[in-house]
């Protein structure tokens, strides 16, 4: 159990592939939001732990159940698609997450420094 809560780089990496393509395939993600995804979750879980993943993934679990059921009623209401479609982008991704990726890269940094 501890390797799932503070993995190596290696085992963070694979769990991240693996979200990234159930997400692909679930189409809540395209192939940059996946690549995005697969990146940005080696380098949050892997440096950062559980701590940091966990809110990433609660909140990207929650956006794409609340988006698919609002799509429907929004689709009703105002009689067109979200011009960006369904599936999120890198852009998005990296909007949603890039703040705790550079975080963990800067603490890892000042972590590795202070060690010196």
């Amino acid at each position: 159990m501890h390797l799932l809560l503070d993995p190596p780089l290696l085992l963070a990496t694979l769990v991240a592939i693996v979200f990234a393509g159930v997400a692909y395939a679930m189409r809540w993600l395209n192939k940059t939001g996946a690549l995005s995804t697969a990146l940005m979750g080696s380098v949050v879980y892997g440096l950062g732990n559980v701590r940091f993943m966990v809110p990433l993934i609660a909140f990207f679990l929650s956006s794409s159940i609340l988006s698919k059921w609002g799509k429907q009623r929004k689709l009703l209401l105002t009689g067109n698609h979200d011009a960006k479609g369904e599936r999120r982008d890198a852009g998005q991704v990296w909007a949603n997450g890039g703040v705790a990726f550079v975080c963990v890269l800067v603490l890892d940094r000042k972590s590795n420094t202070s060690e010196l």
